[in-house]
């Protein structure tokens, strides 16, 4: 059935322009006409009709309408209405305006904790509820995954359960097999062990591809992917998935690990038993990324016997400034009546006045008198040296920041080191490094950024990659596989 933007569709809908297609599939983005409420209408392709297997793929339509009518939850999209014209089938779903979690990642970079678990634990929540229900999705990827909301702040929807299953103890008598002989509905890079070699299906095998998704959302890159169709179906088959030792060492590690076991025995058995993992899992407030925290460490807080040593300098410091002040008051009080100066006086004579040690010429070359009286640091020598020593003791801490921005969004990294995971960003180094930073996004050139010796906002534009670059293998639809 083909659309075109401004027909009516049974005198309520009003066709605005496609949105896309899928694998059996088309979208549209149409209006009710009486509310004004924007809506998706999804039909079959124009061509399933003419096509040997389209009694299968009215079955799997019409089963997506029932699977959905009986989800109604607020992290699954909605359907509203459905029916025929024209001999066609159509349903009618709620319209999410948003962005796939494959392109948010791209956009934005690797999650931070925080939000992967808030957003994992809609996502779970959904599919506890479609598993209670004995329904397994099969083809859960980022693309299937829609965002809503502020980018900090996002919220979930699950979409596309066209190519459902029903679980085995949830089937009806007459329950039929819509999948073809010879293929397995999924997508190879999330698709589990069991699906690729036995055709198989359970809750668990949602599970596997949820542990990918995840590792996907805190890494930013595909957690499993090959040359070819082919190669991704051996590695899912054979080779455990790899889980970057910073995330591996993370509370939520351990919950990905058991989700990505090849095992489907080893996995949690149900969205709902991961959901109580995630749930019990704490965070600690410094993990941002899977890689390292947004900004360096703090230093950790000086001990008890450290602190109670800086007091205890710091009031002898205190104490020997005030002793040097006192002394000098009492020096300017006092005459200072056998000093040789007067020493030397006639008889009769008026004693020489006591000089100021500030009017003493530094040139004069006279032999100091000879006295067998103890030296005794000048006032003003003294206080001196007290303020140099506490001006010395106490140095000034000196720290550089840095405003890195870019557009796109990007991950600045120093070496193997990774400062920051996204732009905007704040950076604060003792001095800039002699070595440039980089900057590096998905879809662009990684550039070099010189920071500033003294600081300040700097900011870069990526240039997009060679179109001749060959790019990552995309999968969708489906596979051979068994049924």
């Amino acid at each position: 059935m083909s659309l075109r933007a401004g027909e009516i569709l049974l005198d309520r809908y009003e066709v605005l322009g496609l949105i896309g297609s899928g694998g059996y599939g088309v979208i549209y983005k149409a209006r009710q006409i009486t509310t004004g409420q924007l809506v998706a209408i999804k039909t079959l392709h124009e061509s399933a009709s003419d096509d040997p297997n389209a009694e299968a793929e009215i079955g799997r339509f019409l089963r997506e309408t029932r699977v959905i009518a009986e989800l109604s939850h607020p992290h699954i999209v909605q359907l509203f209405d459905s029916g025929v014209s024209d001999h066609h089938r159509f349903m009618v779903l709620e319209f999410v305006d948003g962005l796939e979690l494959g392109k948010f990642i791209e956009t934005h970079g690797p999650l931070s904790f925080p939000v992967a678990k808030r957003l994992f634990q809609q996502i779970l929540d959904a599919l506890s509820l479609a598993h209670q229900r004995g329904i397994i999705h099969r083809d859960l990827k980022p693309q299937n995954i829609m965002l809503t909301g502020p980018s900090t702040r996002p919220n979930v929807k699950v979409l596309d359960f066209g190519i459902a299953g029903i679980a085995a103890e949830h089937r009806d008598d007459d329950y039929l097999t819509l999948t073809q002989k010879g293929s397995i509905p999924g997508t190879p890079s999330y698709m589990a062990p069991e699906q690729i070699r036995l055709g198989q299906s359970t809750p668990a095998s949602d599970i596997y591809a949820l542990g990918l998704i995840l590792l996907e959302c805190l890494t930013g890159t595909r957690a499993v992917t090959g040359a070819s169709v082919g190669d991704i179906c051996v590695k899912q088959v054979t080779e455990p998935v790899r889980i970057p030792d910073e995330i591996a060492a993370s509370p939520i590690g351990p919950i990905i690990a058991k989700a990505c076991s090849k095992g489907a025995e080893q996995r949690y058995q149900s969205a709902e038993e991961m959901l109580l993992a995630l749930d019990a899992s704490e965070l600690p407030a410094a993990l941002t990324t899977g890689r390292v925290p947004l900004q360096r460490p703090l230093p950790p807080p000086p001990s008890k016997r450290s602190r109670t040593g800086l007091i205890i300098a710091f009031s002898l410091l205190i104490a020997l400034f005030s002793v040097g002040i006192v002394f000098l008051l009492l020096s300017k009080s006092k005459p200072d009546a056998e000093s040789p100066e007067n020493a030397l006086a006639s008889p009769g004579e008026e004693p020489i006045p006591n000089a100021s040690l500030d009017t003493t010429d530094a040139n004069d070359e006279q032999p100091a008198p000879e006295t067998n009286a103890p030296s005794t640091p000048q006032p003003a020598s003294f206080a001196k040296a007290v303020a140099l020593g506490v001006a010395g003791l106490v140095p000034r801490p000196v720290e550089l920041r840095w405003a890195i921005d870019s557009s796109p969004s990007a991950k600045v990294t120093l070496g193997k080191e990774v400062l920051c995971p996204q732009t905007p960003c704040e950076l604060r180094l003792p001095a800039a490094p002699e070595e440039p930073v980089t900057l590096s996004a998905s879809g662009y050139q990684s550039q070099q950024l010189k920071l500033n010796a003294r600081g300040g906002e700097q900011s870069l534009k990526l240039r997009k990659r060679n179109r001749d670059e060959k790019p990552e293998i995309e999968e969708t639809g489906r596979i051979v596989e068994f049924d």
